[in-house]
């Protein structure tokens, strides 16, 4: 949706010239970062590598004005940092559609049972419920600033999330749907990620009232949608950003952005590596990794 993206700036020289921050990246974690830098009455650049923002959000257009989305696309309770800004830039959200039959499907026969009614095999749900018990009681011990610092940090970063399962789940329903929960949560695989990972999601989905749950992320989480998609309230809080004396710029590659900071990158053997101090908005999980 290149189409409704704040022009790419046109900058001279170096942006040490004129701005007082940069930010790399123009998802949700930069577009905030930047915002905080001009509420404290500063100028900012940031610089996208896409060219588009956004980060892991995507409307994608089908037609007659209408949008899908491609990425991130639910808010729920203890988004609150989220919430405040779709108040503050006047997007409103509406209810997701969960108000039918969910299907059970096993052994060749599918079992009908309405949305937010138990669940048809209570073994399972049952295996299911104490495994979140036992998530919910290890996050807690996970600090949000700082993952790698939990005590039990090495043990569950050395394990992956299907280790784990296998090893507390009972029922073979219940690690065939863990599957399907990890997907829709994650986006991967159990094998594809380590416990740890998991715990510090688990936990970062709470606010200064709740502690995050389990529950929080599989239904609370996916409670409400925004009004024209969340992609475009990134693109709201960027045109917000343009109109004073900041920037969004969409280097063409590497080099390009390097180049705009007064860098350079080794071209060979012995040539001296780039390097440049800027603010990067990553979670603290992904800054360690």
């Amino acid at each position: 949706m290149a189409s409704v993206l704040p022009a790419p700036a046109v900058i001279a020289g170096s942006v040490h010239d004129g701005y007082d921050a940069v930010v790399v990246g123009a998802g949700y974690a930069g577009l905030a970062a930047a915002r905080r830098v001009t509420l404290a009455g500063k100028s900012v650049i940031v610089l996208e590598a896409r060219d588009r923002v956004g980060g892991k959000t995507l409307n994608e257009s089908i037609g007659g004005g209408a949008i899908t989305e491609l990425g991130a696309g639910y808010v729920g309770p203890t988004q609150d940092e989220l919430l405040k800004l779709a108040k503050h830039f006047g997007v409103g959200t509406f209810p997701v559609f969960n108000t039918s039959n969910n299907i059970y499907f096993t052994n060749g026969e599918a079992f009908p049972y309405p949305s937010g009614g138990p669940f048809p095999d209570q073994a399972v749900a049952a295996d299911f419920g104490q495994a979140a018990v036992k998530i919910d009681a290890m996050a807690r011990e996970v600090p949000l600033d700082a993952p790698w610092l939990a005590a039990n940090a090495p043990d569950w970063d050395g394990q992956t999330f299907q280790t784990w399962r296998d090893q507390n789940l009972t029922t073979e329903g219940g690690q065939i749907l863990n599957g399907p929960v990890a997907n829709t949560i994650w986006g991967f695989e159990p094998r594809e990620s380590s416990l740890l990972y998991v715990l510090f999601y688990v936990a970062a989905a709470s606010n200064e009232s709740h502690p995050g749950t389990f529950q929080r992320l599989l239904v609370d989480a996916q409670q409400s949608r925004l009004i024209g998609g969340t992609q475009g309230l990134a693109i709201r809080i960027a045109r917000d950003l343009g109109k004073g004396a900041n920037q969004i710029e969409y280097p063409e590659n590497a080099a390009s952005l390097l180049s705009r900071l007064g860098a350079s990158i080794a071209t060979g053997a012995g040539g001296a590596a780039a390097e440049a101090r800027l603010p990067l908005p990553l979670s603290p999980w992904r800054a360690w990794r």
